[in-house]
């Protein structure tokens, strides 16, 4: 068990990094079940007071960080990768379920542009006054933070995974919504 402490948070965080501890659930001094939990590749389990300690195993030196700023800096950051490797996992998922083909050239194009664009804003085009909608065979992960109303783009509809870092709960939410983190937290079901 670990005590968090630092700029506007203190709390306590347990990590246990062993997997096939199925059925154990991890249990705060006091007896009670801790309100935040993250699953980890392998197994394992983050279990913790406050999203910023679970983004603290996410991020390194999370906890550290100076302020909110830095903070909402070093979400981004990670964003941006998560945002890179969930699509090569959407197009591999795709690839797998043969709702993609590398060797058609129109799907190797799709395959191309979802690599160019790396989690940069995509203009889309749309026939009539509606939002512009992603319906391509694989969907497309967006960073929130690159769209309306922190940029320019206009927000796509339709097949679309979006990460928003724009909070620390809001990120983390978003991560469990489009499969890219074992999340859970009090109130979940609100906030899905």
């Amino acid at each position: 068990m670990t005590e968090v402490r630092s700029g506007s948070f203190t709390g306590m965080r347990f990590v246990n990094h062993h997997a096939g501890c199925c059925g154990h659930v991890a249990l705060r001094p006091d007896g009670t079940t801790w309100p935040q939990v993250l699953g980890l590749p392998g197994g394992g389990t983050v279990n913790a007071d406050t999203p910023a300690e679970i983004l603290d195993e996410l991020i390194p030196s999370y906890a550290v960080l100076p302020d909110d700023e830095a903070r909402r800096q070093a979400r981004e950051a990670h964003a941006r990768r998560v945002v890179e490797d969930h699509q090569e996992l959407r197009i591999a998922q795709a690839t797998a379920e043969g709702r993609l083909d590398p060797s058609d050239p129109d799907d190797a194009g799709l395959i191309a542009l979802l690599r160019e664009v790396r989690g940069r804003p995509v203009h889309l085009a749309s026939a009539d006054a509606q939002a512009p909608t992603w319906e391509a065979p694989v969907a497309l992960v967006c960073l929130s933070t690159a769209y309306e109303p922190h940029g320019e783009a206009p927000r796509p509809g339709g097949h679309v995974d979006w990460i928003d870092p724009t909070d620390e709960q809001a990120y983390l939410v978003s991560l469990r919504r489009c499969g890219a983190a074992d999340y859970w937290c009090e109130g979940i079901a609100d906030l899905l």
